[in-house]
């Protein structure tokens, strides 16, 4: 079975998490912050990565026998995106330095 990489946990990815793990398949998550319990039962132990994305090392470890990836990462709730669109472009578009 393909493995799966998704990147970003919060609204959209915590869905594709569910989804992955309803079907029989073992996801590993990239994401800055702990998903809600019900997620990250989904997600197999040792396979929860805490961090930016952003980060070279981070994601090529992250990478490792990966064959598909969902990115989902996103910046900002909607509200806080209107108020400050530059913060919600850097969090979501960030290059890798």
């Amino acid at each position: 079975m393909p493995r799966t990489l998704v990147v970003g946990c919060g609204f959209i990815g915590s869905h594709v998490v569910t989804t992955l793990g309803g079907r029989g398949e073992a996801p590993r998550v990239l994401t800055r912050s702990h998903p809600a319990e019900a997620v990250a039962a989904a997600v197999p132990p040792g396979e929860l990565v805490l961090g930016d994305g952003a980060d070279p090392a981070l994601l090529e470890a992250a990478l490792e026998g990966v064959e598909r990836v969902a990115y989902c990462a996103g910046g900002l709730l909607p509200t806080a995106s209107e108020r400050d669109p530059e913060r919600d472009r850097e969090l979501t578009m960030r290059p890798l330095e």
